[in-house]
């Protein structure tokens, strides 16, 4: 019995769709990174900006290796890992901010 060959052609529209997404939501990533250093600008002053920039950066960095895996043929889920990890990191981040910032006044 052999293993199925993998098929290196044209897939259609499936990876221009993937490549879509991922630019999609490092976009998002960046434009809530924005969002939240101005909303939260009240309660952490100059640091909220510095999260923001962190963010930003984090969503270049995304949109970067997504370019680069969507250019070549790659199989594996480290980018959806990375990518999973930094969303729960910055929802539990955010997550204290909300809960501390009535405890600091």
């Amino acid at each position: 019995m052999t293993s199925p060959a993998r098929h290196v052609g044209d897939a259609g529209l499936q990876p221009q769709r993937t490549d879509l997404a991922w630019r999609r939501t490092a976009l998002s990533l960046a434009g809530g990174s924005v969002a939240a250093g101005k909303v939260l600008e009240l309660v952490l002053g100059g640091g909220s900006w510095a999260l923001a920039v962190v963010g930003t950066g984090l969503a270049g960095v995304l949109a970067v290796v997504a370019h680069r895996r969507s250019r070549r043929e790659v199989a594996g889920g480290r980018l959806v890992a990375t990518c999973a990890v930094t969303a729960l990191l910055l929802g539990l981040g955010a997550l204290a901010f909300v809960v501390g910032a009535p405890l600091v006044r």
